[in-house]
């Protein structure tokens, strides 16, 4: 997939490539930075949407934090 996305971004001409991943997609991401290093301008891991610190989680369902 990192090689799809590297053929990707010289057929559009792009010099640099940002990625912001979230789960595979991160995978994928640190897949082209590591065989394209010199394509990669930055690479953003995205946390998931379920989580949380665990003094928020706590905090919002009504229990002592801490």
């Amino acid at each position: 997939m990192a090689v799809d996305i590297y053929e990707l971004t010289t057929s559009l001409e792009l010099d640099g490539v940002r990625f912001v991943g979230h789960d595979i997609g991160l995978m994928v991401a640190y897949a082209y930075a590591a065989q394209f290093p010199e394509l990669t301008e930055r690479v953003v891991p995205s946390r998931p949407n379920w989580w949380r610190p665990t003094s928020v989680a706590r905090s919002s369902r009504g229990r002592a934090t801490g």
